[in-house]
């Protein structure tokens, strides 16, 4: 029987594996791979929106590339940081 993460569960991964890459790799660029949905709720985590709308706010089509940058704050008059593709 095939188990299957709520959010929730993704949600606590995706920090987790967040903490650990940040502690190990902070200041240089990091490549994920995996499943649309963890990487759409890892965006939705990373940028703090609402979780239920993860399938809506960062859809992952199959094989897709997206940079997320974590770099800094956002600046005043800027907008909230965003997942954007690679064109």
């Amino acid at each position: 029987r095939a188990s299957v993460d709520s959010c929730l569960d993704l949600y606590r991964r995706a920090t987790e594996a967040f903490s650990r890459l940040e502690g190990s790799y902070a200041g240089q660029d990091v490549v994920l791979v995996g499943h649309q949905d963890v990487l759409s709720v890892f965006c939705a985590t990373m940028i703090g929106t609402d979780l239920g709308r993860h399938h809506l706010d960062y859809p992952f089509e199959l094989g897709q590339v997206r940079c997320l940058d974590l770099s800094g704050p956002a600046k005043e008059g800027e907008p909230d940081r965003d997942a954007k593709d690679f064109v």
